[in-house]
């Protein structure tokens, strides 16, 4: 017999993911699948929460929940499937920074996400101390945390120190109390003093260098009254 048969033999689209079956995003973060095939598939990713499009060999997804999806693939004559589990972690966060005048430096604590924190501070680089050394200043700063899993969160902060202005004087002259003064003035670099008298008629007004009041009223001692 002289008939010479063609077999053709259709294969399964050879397909998978660069995620290996499943992939861990951080909260919030956006994320890129990564098929390692090819790009005239056919392609429908199921369901279809927090994608960016369900038929596009690689759509987006916002880290919103831990979630399972499923992608069907096909070259209009064999279909093959593959499905990747996504683990959203849990961001750091960011819970107080605060300034130690004793020490003179800034501590962030922080919580959540999954310890084994870095800190950022300024422009400095990533740091394993949650502490840092320098003077004080009410301008705005940039700090970040960063976990053992690389999520990260941020935060601008602008320090305060408590003005802490005096309850009473004696101008008497024995070096207790003769002047009015006001705690953490020097921490600031631009302030503004009024002294006024109980019946509202201005004293003094003092700009960004206050020494202290002592009591005078263009070189008049004042009564003892409330001001």
């Amino acid at each position: 017999d002289d008939t010479i048969r063609v077999l053709r033999i259709d294969t399964r689209p050879k397909f998978g993911l660069d995620e290996q079956g499943s992939v861990e995003i951080c909260e919030g973060e956006t994320y890129r699948f990564k098929p390692n095939c090819c790009e005239h598939l056919h392609y429908t990713w199921s369901p279809s929460a927090y994608l960016s499009s369900t038929n596009e060999s690689t759509p987006s997804m916002t880290g919103v929940a831990d979630i399972t999806y499923r992608v069907n693939v096909t070259d209009e004559v064999c279909e093959d499937s593959f499905t990747v589990e996504v683990a959203v972690l849990e961001n750091p966060r960011i819970d107080t920074v605060y300034y130690e005048d004793a020490f003179q430096w800034l501590t962030m604590e922080v919580s959540g996400g999954t310890p084994g924190y870095q800190y950022f501070w300024r422009t400095e680089p990533w740091q394993m101390e949650n502490t840092y050394s320098t003077k004080f200043s009410p301008a705005p700063m940039l700090v970040k945390v960063m976990d053992s899993k690389g999520c990260q969160a941020d935060s601008v902060v602008s320090l305060a120190v408590q003005i802490i202005p005096a309850e009473i004087m004696t101008p008497d002259g024995d070096g207790v109390n003769d002047l009015w003064e006001v705690e953490n003035l020097d921490y600031y670099n631009y302030y503004t003093v009024s002294i006024y008298d109980r019946f509202g008629k201005l004293l003094i007004e003092i700009d960004n260098e206050f020494d202290g009041w002592d009591g005078t009223y263009n070189g008049h001692p004042m009564p003892s009254t409330d001001y």
